[in-house]
């Protein structure tokens, strides 16, 4: 989905130079003592609308019933209940390299507040995260 009212933020790399070796016995000394290992981060923050054919309680009472329908809804990612407002998602498995990963989110889906709905990143019980951190936010109103 394309957002035509967005606002994007770039993200930042910070790349380890290494230095050119004159011999291989120099280059694996200098690769010890280089920091290849550097994070990198990215950042996004999206706004849009949808506009709601249907009536204001209608759309509360939908999204209120939100274990009724947001297994399907999120298909094909596998789902876990954790607790009363809270999924586990199994975004997919992903590998390269004899590397693989298989990235989780946790989302709650909180109460409404006042007309409106958050919904937020949560720790998933027994799951460590292999090397990536997330902090989604997000509300309807």
């Amino acid at each position: 989905m394309l957002s035509r009212k967005g606002e994007y933020k770039s993200w930042e790399i910070t790349e380890a130079v290494l230095p050119v070796a004159s011999s291989q016995e120099e280059g694996e000394d200098t690769l010890t003592q280089t920091n290849i290992a550097t994070p990198t981060k990215f950042y996004g923050r999206y706004q849009d609308f949808m506009e709601m054919a249907a009536p204001v309680d209608q759309v509360a009472e939908y999204l209120n019933t939100h274990a009724s329908w947001f297994s399907r809804c999120a298909e094909p990612m596998k789902v876990q209940s954790l607790g009363e407002n809270g999924y586990a998602l199994t975004i997919g498995r992903f590998g390269s390299f004899g590397y693989e990963v298989e990235p989780k989110i946790g989302l709650e889906l909180l109460p409404p507040d006042e007309g409106i709905y958050h919904i937020r990143t949560i720790p998933i019980p027994d799951y460590q995260p292999p090397g990536y951190d997330v902090d989604y936010r997000h509300l309807y109103s």
